[in-house]
Order: structure tokens, then C-alpha cells, then sequence
């Protein structure tokens, strides 16, 4: 059996009917070695659309950057936001032609759109995976209430990230369907 213990970083992506949850722990990890207590995981890439980064700080810190410049630029070109699938079809394709010399990253892409609310995957050279919802969660305060009923392994799982949410060290973004301009 084997008995080393695995630490690295914790991102978790929830889809909701109504919006996205992502959501990353604070700490920055070297081996045993602790870097900081308040690194920052969870960027917004656009106004409804945001990325976790696990893996090299300096890696991940430069796609952040390369998104957000290349989803203002194409707001700008088309008077539109890029779709969620659109940036994360962009960032695959970095990636994927990086192969050789990897970015190494394992990324979450998560936001709302014109489709709806959409989370994926991305690992370091480009593969993608779309999380799909379980269960009908309608909203957050929902898939709160939803916890009490499930079966015990998942409800402990669901504690522990429901308890992780509420935890000074967790950093979280929640982006939910847009209001309607007011008349």
C-alpha cells in the first residue's frame, strides 16, 4: 500500500440551472514547503466567465492575461462577450499547440452565456471536458438544501465543500443569470 499523502491544489466547479460556482483554495504549495497562505486562484476572464488554475503559478498567471486580453479584444471587434465554450475552444488550442513544451496547468473554465451556465475542464496540452450538471439544482441556496438528502458518501463530500465555501482560506466566484436591464 501507499502511504505518501498527496497534496496539491483544490478548484471545484459547480452548475447550477440558474449560474456557475468556482471556487479554489488559498494556499500556494511547494512539496512541504508552504509559499503563501493568499495566493490568488480564480480569475475573471470576462464579466460572467472566470478560470481556476492549478499547477505553475507563472504558467497559469500568463493564460489568465492571454484570455482576458483576447476576450476584451473580441468584445471589442464584435460588440459581444466570447461564449464560455468559445474561450475555452481558444485556451485548448494554446495549449494543444504548446504540446512539446507544456504549459502545466490543469485549468476549470466556468461562466454563464447566451447558452446558459457551463463549466470545463482543460488539462495541459489541450484536452477538454465539459462537467455536466447532476441533479436539478435550480440555484446555490438549492443545491444547499439538496445536501441534506443525498446518500452519505456524497453528503460528505458535500459538506466538506459546502464547509470549505464558508472558510476564511477559500476563494470563490458565483456568477448567476444576468438581471434584466431596467426600463
Amino acid at each position: 500500500m501507499d502511504n505518501m499523502e498527496y497534496k496539491g491544489t483544490t478548484t471545484i466547479g459547480l452548475v447550477c440551472d440558474t449560474g456557475v460556482v468556482l471556487a479554489t483554495e488559498r494556499r500556494a504549495t511547494m512539496g512541504h514547503f508552504i509559499a503563501s497562505k493568499d495566493a490568488k486562484k480564480v480569475y475573471q476572464i470576462d464579466d460572467l466567465i472566470a478560470m481556476t488554475t492549478a499547477g505553475s503559478v507563472g504558467d497559469a498567471q500568463r493564460l489568465v492575461k492571454w484570455m482576458q486580453v483576447e476576450s476584451r479584444l473580441y468584445k471589442m471587434r464584435r460588440e459581444e462577450s466570447m461564449t464560455v465554450k468559445g474561450i475555452v475552444s481558444l485556451l485548448a488550442n494554446i495549449l494543444s499547440g504548446n504540446r512539446y513544451y507544456p504549459y502545466f496547468v490543469q485549468l476549470l473554465v466556468g461562466g454563464f452565456d447566451k447558452n446558459g451556465p457551463s463549466v470545463y475542464s482543460l488539462d495541459a496540452i489541450g484536452g477538454i471536458i465539459e462537467e455536466k450538471k447532476k441533479g436539478k439544482f435550480e440555484s446555490f441556496k438549492n443545491l444547499v438544501e439538496r445536501v441534506k438528502g443525498l446518500h452519505a458518501p456524497e453528503k460528505l463530500i458535500a459538506h466538506r465543500v459546502l464547509d470549505e465555501l464558508k472558510d476564511d482560506n477559500i476563494k470563490y466566484r458565483v456568477f448567476t443569470t444576468p438581471m434584466p436591464p431596467k426600463r
